[in-house]
């Protein structure tokens, strides 16, 4: 399982049309076989900032099969509108069992 942390932040006073259209983004994520489970969580001492975080089965899963299809392209057309500056990617894997 590999854990990809997107960490940005929405443009002045968006937070809530970004929350709403966070559920067409996560259906997008979820509906894709790859993905197995995503959470998103807002920054308590800055609301504009959020962390999504998404798993995956494989780095390739995410890279090359979601990023290669449709829906990828989906995703950036509702997400980058409401992004200030860049989002940051970062994908983790476990190192210890999990417990």
């Amino acid at each position: 399982m590999i854990l990809e942390h997107l960490s940005f932040r929405v443009r002045e006073g968006g937070q809530g049309s970004f929350e709403r259209d966070w559920l067409r983004l996560r259906l997008l994520l979820t509906s894709h076989p790859h993905c197995l489970s995503v959470l998103l969580q807002r920054c308590v001492e800055d609301p504009r900032r959020y962390l999504a975080r998404i798993e995956w089965d494989t780095v390739a899963g995410h890279m090359e099969s979601f990023r290669g299809s449709e829906d990828y392209r989906r995703f950036l057309e509702i997400f980058k509108p409401h992004v200030d500056g860049d989002a940051e990617m970062v994908h983790f894997e476990n190192v210890t069992p999990r417990g």
